[in-house]
């Protein structure tokens, strides 16, 4: 979106944004947070799934597990960690709507 060409130059563009805090979502690796007046990005780790079906809803799964969490008052790095299991499970299934049954844990955990 604003012409970095590498993630470096992405993260830099991000961080010069002047928002109080942005997450930056990268797939299968470490979740990104940069806060303000924290000088580095803090890594949350991402577990690995058995088998991948359907990437269709990843970000979005991310979103909403990530903003649901920060909503409750919950901090940035466990909302990155849920929004990142909830991914997680999501793209384990086909379509971008799973069964709630299927991530009744995460919720009754969070």
């Amino acid at each position: 979106l604003l012409g970095g060409v590498d993630e470096a130059a992405a993260l830099a563009d991000a961080r010069a944004l002047g928002v109080p805090e942005c997450v930056v979502k990268r797939g299968a690796r470490s979740t990104l947070i940069h806060q303000a007046g924290t000088p580095d990005w803090l890594e949350v780790p991402v577990t690995p799934v058995a088998q991948v079906v359907d990437t269709t809803a990843a970000g979005d799964a991310f979103a909403a597990g990530y903003l649901s969490r920060r909503l409750h008052g919950t901090d940035a790095p466990s909302s990155a960690a849920f929004g990142n299991a909830l991914a997680g499970r999501v793209i384990q299934h086909r379509g971008a709507v799973i069964p709630r049954a299927t991530m009744q844990d995460l919720v009754d955990a969070a």
